[in-house]
């Protein structure tokens, strides 16, 4: 294969297999040449020089992202709720032979990465059925990204109407989260589909001024809590009012609970989550690893230098 071809290997690769949450390494890219296109023997150093090609060279509607895990691509003509919407188009035309349907589904989630096709296929309900709130849910968070407009709703624990900006959906252990910001702010905030009691549609045309690049490095952020490479699992002792465990099942959906007062938490260890247990204040407590415990204090040290320097009082 000449070098023109290996790079639009490559390129294929990258489209199929990563998209802006899923990142593919030079191994990986590796691996799907020696499998996919029978190509056993090129070396990192030619990948990353094809990848370098790609930049100088791919459209500028193209979207080539170079994170610390690897490399992403994405190049689709149009956005997944576009791309949601002709699927249901499709999905509704009675008087199309089944094989054509199929084969103009095929040419759809052809600009897709397997992540996005997996994640739209699992919204596919047949139209005799009646829609679950989630995936009314769904579906008007998606209708608001296309159109660029804000939305209202209402949470558990939290009933009164609120209007946000969506940034973006994110799927993380078969979860679904919203990723979203208040109108004329900057800080980004997630939460669980599971959690939303009503989604409202209706809001005004909205212009999110948070550059994509943090969107992207919040997500990355928000996954390394489950997926970082110092993945450990925490014993807690908790403490507090009973709906306390509700609220702790709420925040982190990889806690167990045993006993009266303990439970067990997979998660990677970064401050992100330290941030996170210490807003339970004296209600939560890390009993083990030892290593962790003490990281956690370590931290919370951290904190607490900034209100013992006198200098900084006012």
């Amino acid at each position: 294969m000449t070098g023109k071809n290996r790079i639009l290997a490559v390129q294929e690769i990258l489209q199929r297999y990563s998209d802006e949450t899923h990142f593919l390494s030079t191994a990986a890219i590796q691996e799907h040449l020696q499998n996919d296109y029978a190509l056993p023997d090129v070396y990192r150093k030619r990948i990353n020089e094809d990848i370098a090609a790609l930049e100088d060279f791919y459209p500028q509607s193209s979207y080539l992202y170079i994170h610390k895990s690897g490399y992403s691509l994405s190049s689709s003509p149009f956005s997944l709720a576009e791309a949601k919407i002709l699927l249901d188009a499709l999905e509704a035309l009675r008087d199309l032979p089944p094989e054509q349907k199929e084969l103009l589904k095929q040419k759809i989630t052809s600009f897709l990465s397997v992540y996005e096709e997996k994640f739209l296929s699992g919204l596919a309900v047949p139209h005799e059925r009646k829609k679950s709130p989630f995936l009314y849910h769904l579906e008007t968070v998606l209708a608001a990204l296309q159109k660029q407009e804000s939305l209202f709703i209402r949470r558990r624990r939290k009933e009164e109407k609120e209007e946000i900006v969506p940034l973006f959906i994110d799927r993380t252990n078969d979860k679904y989260y919203l990723l979203y910001a208040y109108p004329g702010r900057k800080k980004i905030y997630r939460l669980r589909f599971d959690n939303l009691l009503e989604v409202i549609p209706g809001g005004k045309q909205v212009l999110s001024d948070i550059p994509r690049e943090k969107i992207l490095h919040y997500l990355s952020e928000a996954q390394d809590a489950y997926h970082g490479e110092e993945t450990e699992t925490l014993r807690l002792r908790y403490q507090g009012p009973a709906d306390l465990p509700k609220w702790l099942k709420e925040d982190f959906e990889t806690i167990s609970f045993y006993g009266k007062d303990e439970a067990l938490l997979k998660s990677g260890i970064n401050p992100r989550l330290f941030g996170r247990l210490a807003a339970y204040g004296t209600q939560l407590e890390i009993l083990s690893p030892p290593e962790v415990r003490e990281a956690y204090l370590a931290y919370l040290e951290e904190i607490a230098k900034i209100y013992r320097n006198n200098e900084r009082r006012p």
